[in-house]
């Protein structure tokens, strides 16, 4: 228990990842009971965009965890599971931190080992992947562009239209992570700039997918290989990217249309902790008052205020499409 205690600090997520995983656990703590010592909750923020995400929490009196947390003076075990990327990742949480212990995403698997000897390097390898896959769930679910319907839309549609899942589990990645980023002042006036910088990140997304794709085997030739046709996919998302780049610099624009604006208006999405959704009323918005996230128990709370009623009711109606689209799957 030594060598793992030693790991477990000089390896552990940053307060953000904590703070996240945190939320999650909570999530499930006030979800519905699924069996003796067992809560799950599901969590469908970015309906028409990527699957819901399922969170399972485990205590002493779940059979299946009994003895390893007992054995290990655990708090519990959570899992986190999406069918995006046949992801699957199981936490310990222990003296108040949570340290990932088994990571899957799509053919890799890897498991921290504690007999007949703890391995140090596979854990190490474990919390290096966990974390990666975690800064982009944790700015998937808090992204407030993500939650804008006219960026939701897009990507819904185009997402549509390509018919294999494994290149739209990608194309997810993709979006997730170019519309977290924030433009230059370079980039604002500039395409091309944000279009290089973009295709950095679009080669390490490659590079990663296809070295997990392989498995632990032949992980290294994999992303090689892959790199070597990042110039075509470039090409092929040549348009998608510059949608993004339109997306993030509309922002600013938005944002002073709606401080401008005698009458605002706002509606709200709740995402509750058993996968459901209810989109709200159209209500007058306080002069002043921005769009945010409110993240609660048993429900996840996101007010978007709108320069008009017009405009609100537009973008509430194309909500509920997208939200009744991706429910008949």
């Amino acid at each position: 228990m030594l060598l793992i205690n030693a790991c477990f600090q000089t390896h552990v997520f940053d307060h953000r990842l904590q703070g996240f995983l945190l939320m999650l656990k909570r999530k499930a703590v006030h979800a519905k009971l699924t069996g003796k010592g067992c809560r799950t909750a599901v969590l469908d923020e970015l309906y028409g965009i990527t699957p819901p995400f399922k969170i399972v929490w485990h205590l002493a009196a779940d059979k299946e965890y009994h003895r390893t947390i007992k054995e290990w003076g655990l708090t519990g075990i959570m899992e986190l599971t999406s069918e995006w990327d046949r992801l699957h990742l199981k936490f310990w949480q222990y003296a108040g931190k949570f340290h990932c212990v088994f990571f899957k995403f799509l053919n890799l698997e890897l498991e921290m080992q504690t007999e007949p000897g703890f391995l140090p390097e596979r854990f190490i390898e474990i919390f290096q992947l966990a974390d990666r896959r975690l800064r982009l769930i944790r700015s998937a679910l808090s992204n407030p562009v993500l939650k804008s319907v006219g960026v939701r839309n897009y990507i819904c549609d185009f997402l549509q239209q390509e018919p294999d899942v494994e290149k739209r589990y990608f194309l997810m990645e993709l979006f997730v992570t170019l519309l977290e980023l924030s433009l230059t002042r370079e980039e604002e006036t500039n395409q091309e700039i944000f279009r290089n910088r973009a295709h950095h990140y679009l080669r390490n997304i490659i590079l990663s997918r296809a070295e997990a794709e392989a498995g632990e085997s032949r992980r290294a030739m994999a992303g090689s290989l892959a790199l070597r046709g990042c110039g075509k996919v470039e090409a092929e998302l040549a348009t998608p990217i510059s949608m993004v780049w339109g997306f993030l610099a509309n922002q600013k624009h938005s944002a002073s249309e709606i401080e401008k604006s005698p009458e605002p208006a706002r509606y709200c999405e709740r995402y509750f902790s058993d996968g459901r959704v209810e989109i709200g009323e159209i209500t007058p918005a306080a002069r002043g008052e921005k769009s945010e996230m409110i993240s609660l128990p048993r429900y996840d709370l996101y007010a978007q205020v709108f320069p008009d009623y017009e405009t609100a009711m537009m973008s509430r109606n194309a909500a509920l499409d997208i939200l009744h689209n991706s429910q008949i799957k």
